[in-house]
């Protein structure tokens, strides 16, 4: 893609982005999303440093994530971290100038938007740049990761044109579409930035107020009135605090319509880490249309019903632990694919040892499972993660109480015959396993 520099004619931004020509549905006035509908973005954020390590630091992913989502607050698009990492490279650190492209291509992710932070130092024109309308990446420079310049460019990355597009013709453009938007709005479905609800925009700021300061007409006579408030616009920074309804609603439309998009959305498996019989599982917040193949990687569940849809139960079938995996296709794409870990049923907890007391010597008394016939803690069905031991009659010495094997001293001056029991919790600590204790009886 060809990037052309483009110094804003007033105000304090510089966008470097260059606008696409859009798709056609999105003159198709009667296209609306779900306003009810929410999404979690994965945000993956590259740090450029200098080639010794020169540069921001980690620390600022939170500031990002925080800036996004406070930015988003009403929109119901919401931004997690998916990780982070360095580019310790002097080559983009000192210059990005003409290198935009090639940095776009370093660790870049199918699952996340990446954001690529720039050193405060950095030589470089821009404030920010998207990789198209939409995509998926974007560059901003370090002295602006925390300012309206990141709602800004994740605007573009969500679909939104700058709010004085087709109106002025000083920013280089591949939408040979573009045409200037009416102060009436009359032509607002096909010219300017294709939303009705944003007025048109001749990008004419004070640079340190919230002032709109031209005197232009349009091509009706009519005064301009542009919105200072918006993220889109070249107003001064600290004046832009929103989104307009409409440009929320453009931009879960091209969620919903951009393959590229839908592969970034944070989707997870809702329900318990625990199924004692059956159990139902959701993913949340699904795409208009999309269809969710659920799977297990054993038989300890069987699926009795949900395939293709969003919500599916499981029955248990056998002890053990499974992976739930839901692949997750829109138009017969798989866009994404998420597990969740489970335990199923309760473990049974069975013991073995020489249960005979002959000439005062101790005895070790193990424990094994159902499966298994392993006798060493380390050597345990995973399903056992922790267990102890109690005494319930006879007097006797246990040691090796809690996740240890044990061995039992019985008192010489009682009769070598004691029962004791074995009680264990499920994987996830929370709950206690049903009262299936072993009982091991020695005589003489």
């Amino acid at each position: 893609m060809l990037h052309l520099y483009v110094i804003a004619i007033s105000g304090q931004e510089t966008c470097l982005t260059v606008s696409s020509r859009p798709p056609q549905w999105i003159f198709n006035q009667s296209l609306r999303s779900s306003t009810s509908t929410s999404y979690r973005l994965n945000i993956f954020i590259h740090i450029v440093r200098s080639s010794k390590g020169k540069g921001l630091s980690a620390g600022i992913a939170s500031s990002i994530i925080n800036t996004l989502n406070n930015s988003f607050t009403n929109t119901n698009i919401q931004f997690v971290l998916h990780g982070t990492d360095f580019i310790d490279s002097d080559y983009y650190y000192n210059n990005l100038t003409d290198k935009e492209n090639q940095l776009f291509t370093v660790n870049a992710h199918e699952n996340a938007i990446d954001i690529y932070v720039l050193g405060t130092s950095t030589t470089w024109i821009g404030s920010g740049l998207a990789n198209g309308i939409p995509s998926t990446a974007l560059i901003i420079h370090g002295k602006h990761y925390n300012t309206s310049t990141l709602p800004h460019e994740m605007g573009h990355c969500l679909g939104l044109y700058h709010t004085h597009h087709g109106t002025i013709y000083e920013e280089g453009s591949d939408d040979t579409n573009q045409c200037a938007e009416f102060v009436d709005g009359s032509n607002s479905s096909i010219c300017g930035d294709y939303i009705s609800d944003t007025p048109a925009d001749p990008n004419r700021w004070s640079n340190n107020s919230c002032s709109y300061i031209g005197t232009g007409v349009d091509g009706h006579g009519d005064s301009y009135t542009p919105n200072a408030s918006n993220y889109m616009s070249y107003a001064h920074k600290p004046c832009r605090t929103l989104f307009s309804d409409l440009q929320i609603d453009r931009m879960k439309l091209f969620i919903n319509n951009t393959p590229s998009l839908q592969q970034v959305i944070d989707y997870n498996i809702s329900g318990p880490s625990f199924v004692c019989d059956q159990a139902t599982y959701t993913i949340q917040n699904l795409l208009p249309g999309a269809i969710v193949q659920w799977s297990v990687n054993n038989n300890n569940l069987q699926l009795l019903s949900g395939q293709g849809t969003g919500m599916a139960t499981f029955k248990k079938s056998n002890i053990g632990r499974t992976n739930i995996t839901a692949e997750i296709y829109n138009n017969n794409i798989l866009i994404s694919g998420v597990n969740q870990l489970v335990s199923v049923g309760v473990p049974e907890l069975y013991t073995y040892g020489d249960y005979l007391y002959s000439g005062g010597q101790p005895k070790r008394c193990f424990v094994e499972n159902q499966a298994n016939s392993c006798y060493l803690q380390s050597d345990q069905d995973e399903n056992i993660d922790k267990w102890d031991w109690r005494v319930t009659s006879g007097e006797i010495f246990v040691s090796g109480l809690k996740n240890e094997n044990a061995t039992i001293y019985p008192r010489p001056s009682s009769p070598p015959s004691f029962m004791i029991e074995i009680r264990a919790l499920n994987p996830d600590y929370a709950i206690e396993q049903k009262n299936n204790y072993n009982h091991l009886i020695n005589k003489t």
